[in-house]
């Protein structure tokens, strides 16, 4: 202990004016403010220091309640099925499940024959969650539960989301979240998608005279992933803190709203398999760090197209590699104390407040000019 006392003190601490003081001599004539960028509306700095941490750091571990079973850290491995025929997409998903996932996603065009959609499938064991751009949430609800009400399936084991046209609240499945936002789509600043998600949970609340607790309960966020890597990990913590501080101001401590996100179909003009692992690798990195309950990574139908089950197998693998070989579900929190994200957080958390706050000085979202509130300049953060 003596000798590392000893060792540590021939090291003079450097404050953050030194550091710049030291940058702008080896810069050699170029401006300081000429290593700052900015992306998604944040504006990054080109190094950050103790100084940069917030006062106080959020607690933001998100660890399983059922360790022994799940281990420390647990995402949903989605697996998306769309149903045009029960039995095939049966068959679909026990593969995925024998191969990786622990979540399907059905996508419904109509109230499919849920005996032969689920025959050997058991429920309790993954995560079932629906999608329909057709069919009310209330719809699917109704005719899920309908098939549960004849089986002997223990309702309080179950979990997932409906993502209809709507929202259904209800406490008879509390895991299945019956109520999902997503993040915009209208806009890339990250401040901004969060500030118009609280909005929206405000007009829900508030125009339809809902329980705040009823619908926290029932709540499930999406947000589309991009390749900004440092800036979606800061996203995911920024939106987890603020829905829990607008929690807070209808007096509730919630647990978090289920948290999901989701890959972009592959855009790249490079139809490269190596190339799309390479960027959904990193997409999921992020979404996993930031503190996602489920991800779902599209397959590469485009280059897979006569091998679609070689598609979805590279897609199911990324979230199983990312959990079994990276070991990032051994690790909470892995982003807690960086300097650079933490500092990202807060800022993008503070912003996205004093957006919300302007939205609701207007009105709310529903009185919200919605092209100028996206087209206007917010300061960076």
């Amino acid at each position: 202990m003596e000798m590392n006392k000893r060792l540590f003190a021939d090291f003079k601490s450097q404050s953050p004016e030194e550091w710049k003081e030291k940058l702008i001599v080896d810069l050699k004539g170029k401006s300081f403010d000429d290593l700052r960028w900015e992306n998604h509306g944040i504006t990054g700095k080109p190094f950050y220091t103790s100084n940069d941490l917030p006062p106080v750091i959020p607690q933001l571990s998100k660890e399983h309640p059922n360790t022994e079973a799940f281990g420390h850290r647990f995402w949903v491995n989605y697996q998306f099925i769309p149903v045009n025929n029960e039995k095939e997409a049966n068959q679909k998903a026990l593969l995925a499940l024998q191969n990786g996932a622990d979540g399907l996603l059905f996508e419904l065009d109509s109230l499919a024959d849920l005996e032969i959609l689920f025959k050997d499938i058991e429920l309790i064991y993954c995560h079932v969650s629906f999608r329909s751009e057709s069919l009310s949430t209330e719809e699917i609800f109704n005719h899920y539960h309908s098939y549960l009400s004849n089986s002997a399936i223990d309702l309080n084991k179950l979990n997932g989301f409906v993502d209809g046209q709507g929202f259904h609240i209800q406490d008879i499945v509390t895991g299945l979240k019956t109520i999902t936002l997503k993040t915009s789509a209208q806009t890339e600043n990250y401040s901004k998608q969060i500030a118009l998600l609280l909005g929206e949970v405000i007009d829900i609340i508030d125009h339809k005279q809902l329980e705040a607790a009823d619908f926290f309960n029932m709540l499930s966020i999406q947000t589309h992933l991009t390749n900004d890597y440092f800036g979606e990990i800061a996203k995911h913590r920024a939106l987890r803190l603020a829905v829990l501080k607008l929690a807070k101001t209808y007096g509730l401590e919630i647990e978090e709203p289920m948290l999901v996100s989701l890959s972009p179909q592959w855009s790249s003009e490079i139809d490269d398999p190596h190339s799309f692992m390479l960027h959904a690798s990193t997409q999921a990195m992020a979404a996993i760090i930031g503190g996602t309950d489920g991800l779902i990574v599209n397959p590469f139908y485009k280059v897979f197209d006569k091998n679609s089950a070689l598609a979805e197998r590279m897609s199911r693998n990324i979230s199983t590699i990312l959990k079994e070989e990276s070991y990032l579900a051994k690790n909470v929190d892995p982003s807690a104390g960086s300097y650079y994200l933490e500092s990202m957080t807060k800022s993008l958390t503070d912003e996205s407040i004093e957006l919300l706050k302007s939205i609701e000085a207007k009105g709310g979202l529903s009185q919200l000019d919605l092209a100028s509130f996206v087209e206007s300049k917010t300061a960076t953060v």
